[in-house]
């Protein structure tokens, strides 16, 4: 058993056999930090400390693509991040502080088809579609069935079924999914 003071969301990335572990540590002022864990012995740990302003972290995921080692997270500090695992540093840091998207980010997810494209489900029943090569803001906002918070949202596979392009995206809400 580890003693993780603080410790919220974790995320685990069974490739490379790490804990990704968010916290705020009053001992350190309250500030946010990320704590990566070995899965293997010794169980070595890094702390990666998060810039000020992130606030709580709702979600985090560490990317499925292999040839990255990227972590994502929504926090209620207005903000979508992604941090290199590799380095510790902020790879890419949206401040959605722009009035419609001022709101909670409650939800965060990577796109399966396509690594570049990333999801996040807001307090007000939204989901806005992010693409990491263009950085500027979101591409898409997309209206949910209510104006419940997204706790859960989740790109599914593409199938042959569908045209190609087309992306199915859940996202669940108290009311279920849409």
């Amino acid at each position: 058993m580890f003693d993780l003071d603080g410790a919220h969301v974790f995320a685990m990335d069974i490739s490379n056999q790490i804990l990704l572990i968010t916290q705020k540590r009053k001992a350190i002022g309250g500030m946010h930090l990320l704590t990566k864990m070995s899965l293997m012995s010794p169980f070595e740990m890094q702390n990666i400390l998060l810039p000020s302003g992130t606030n709580g972290i709702k979600d985090l995921h560490i990317s499925a693509s292999h040839s990255s080692s990227l972590a994502l997270f929504a926090s209620l500090g207005k903000k979508l991040s992604m941090l290199s695992l590799d380095s510790g540093n902020l790879v890419v840091n949206y401040d959605l502080q722009v009035i419609v998207f001022q709101v909670p980010k409650w939800s965060c997810s990577w796109d399966l088809n396509n690594s570049h494209y990333i999801y996040v489900g807001l307090q007000n029943g939204s989901v806005l579609v992010f693409d990491m090569w263009q950085t500027v803001g979101p591409m898409k906002s997309l209206v949910g069935l209510t104006s419940n918070p997204v706790h859960t949202v989740h790109a599914l596979a593409q199938t042959s079924s569908l045209s190609s392009g087309v992306k199915t995206i859940l996202s669940a809400s108290v009311v279920g999914l849409c």
